[in-house]
């Protein structure tokens, strides 16, 4: 078997844009308006501790420790986690036009596939909510292919290269192109034969 080169699963939106020969500002523009949906890496920890400083009433200050253990973890060996989520266009669209210095904005829903379906995704509720910037967003190599199809732009081939893109159909190739043009038109020039009685 030949080796295969590892290819990454997503890109940063500055690669994106160069992906798809667009400006950043394009590509924001496709971010805000849904035609092309984000991602971030999701991952919450399950085993930590956690030590801050805290005032007390008195004035004085105490070390405050939060430790979290995971209870039990039976998972199965075929589970694969998935830390890149899809963010729902409203989200991104807060997160893109948010202007205002010192202002994060929280996100409480996330999905993971390109439904955004809430069967397929997770709600966060109070505290669990997470903050998100422009800087966390993402693209899916699945969504950059998707998008880059349905606009009919080539992905830049030094970046189709390293990431991983699905496999292409044969009749999205050139030569199945071809092939399917040229059955079209012998199929096409049996049937005027036909009709016409010299067949």
């Amino acid at each position: 078997m030949a080796n295969q080169k590892i290819k990454e699963k997503y890109v940063s939106l500055d690669r994106a844009a160069e992906a798809l020969h667009l400006s950043v500002s394009q590509l924001n523009q496709y971010l805000i308006t849904g035609q092309l949906i984000a991602s971030i890496i999701y991952h919450k920890p399950a085993d930590y501790i956690e030590r801050r400083e805290v005032a007390l009433s008195d004035g004085s200050k105490a070390l405050h420790t939060k430790t979290n253990r995971t209870m039990i973890s039976i998972v199965a060996p075929e589970h694969k986690i998935n830390p890149l989520t899809y963010l729902h266009p409203d989200d991104t669209a807060r997160i893109l036009l948010n202007k205002t210095p010192n202002r994060e904005m929280l996100v409480s829903r996330l999905f993971y596939d390109l439904t955004l379906t809430p069967k397929k995704g997770i709600g966060l509720f109070g505290e669990s909510s997470i903050t998100v910037s422009p800087i966390d967003l993402v693209i899916s190599s699945d969504e950059l292919y998707r998008f880059a199809k349905a606009a009919k732009i080539k992905i830049k081939p030094n970046i189709s290269k390293v990431i991983e893109l699905p496999p292409k159909h044969w009749y999205d190739r050139p030569l199945g192109r071809t092939g399917l043009a040229i059955f079209g038109t012998l199929i096409a020039g049996v049937i005027i034969m036909w009709v016409k009685g010299e067949l």
